[in-house]
């Protein structure tokens, strides 16, 4: 799920490294916003049945998405 994040330029140890500390990143999220991840891109739903899931709109998943992906980018250094 993590691997569909990540864009990695640079050699394998690179890659490593940053798919590591992604895991540890994703690991400091709120609940909510590691489940909306994992919905949106491990399990593919649409904003729609993601929120269904989580009993809120499309809508609101979107913003938490948006949310989860500010805080991962601003907190991984890919270079």
């Amino acid at each position: 799920m993590l691997n569909d994040l990540i864009v990695c330029v640079g050699t394998v140890e690179n890659t490593i490294a940053n798919r590591s500390k992604l895991c540890r990143d994703f690991d400091t999220l709120d609940e909510r916003s590691q489940q909306v991840l994992k919905y949106r891109h491990g399990d593919k739903l649409t904003l729609v049945q993601a929120g269904e899931r989580m009993g809120c709109s499309g809508g609101r998943v979107r913003q938490i998405q948006a949310k989860a992906l500010r805080v991962l980018r601003e907190k991984t250094v890919w270079w």
